[in-house]
């Protein structure tokens, strides 16, 4: 029925089709999602919002999906044609101290950019993908607004951990997990 009333995944183009993705995605298309931790597969997301990030690292995007009692944000980059994918709940960020990591820690972090480096976290290794000055566009738009970015991933490379540090404001983190794009399922308007 939402297919119907969404447009579909699949748009003929005779011999060939395109299949769009998330990175598809404008503010007021909806997505499905499976295969999460959390469970959203009865939801269909409405995306209010689409942002996009630049570093030294390159260019990725993210989207705000809702409906009436979910809120979940889905990132996105490409790279090579792949497509990376993560989902997030729309949840405060936590401080740094909470996870058991200090100031110096993300200092460290910046200042040997090793892959090789990683934080525990509840148990888990969380291994350093990168840290740079990011600039933060709003709705894709505007001159952006710069911050600093750590980004570890999981040993297990199923969940990221994302620490930022905004001037004036404390270190925050956030959780996501790592998504097949193939879980995602994007309807057009």
């Amino acid at each position: 029925m939402f297919s119907s009333l969404f447009g579909r995944k699949n748009k003929p183009t005779g011999e060939t089709s395109t299949i769009e993705t998330i990175k598809d995605a404008s503010v007021g298309d909806v997505f499905t999602i499976s295969n999460l931790s959390i469970s959203y597969e009865d939801a269909y997301l409405v995306i209010e919002e689409i942002n996009q990030y630049q570093s030294a690292v390159g260019k990725w995007h993210e989207a705000l999906g809702v409906d009436t009692k979910n809120r979940l944000w889905v990132s996105w980059s490409q790279d090579s044609g792949t497509i990376y994918t993560t989902a997030c709940k729309d949840e405060r960020p936590v401080g740094i101290g909470s996870i058991g990591l200090t100031d110096e820690d993300m200092i460290r972090l910046d200042e040997e950019h090793s892959v090789d480096n990683y934080v525990t976290v509840d148990g888990t290794n969380y291994y350093y993908r990168f840290s740079s000055e990011t600039n933060f566009f709003k709705g894709c738009r505007g001159a952006g607004e710069g911050f600093y970015l750590w980004d570890l991933v999981s040993e297990d490379d199923t969940r990221v951990l994302t620490i930022d540090k905004w001037e004036g404001l404390p270190f925050q983190a956030r959780f996501s997990e790592v998504v097949s794009p193939d879980d995602i399922t994007l309807y057009k308007q």
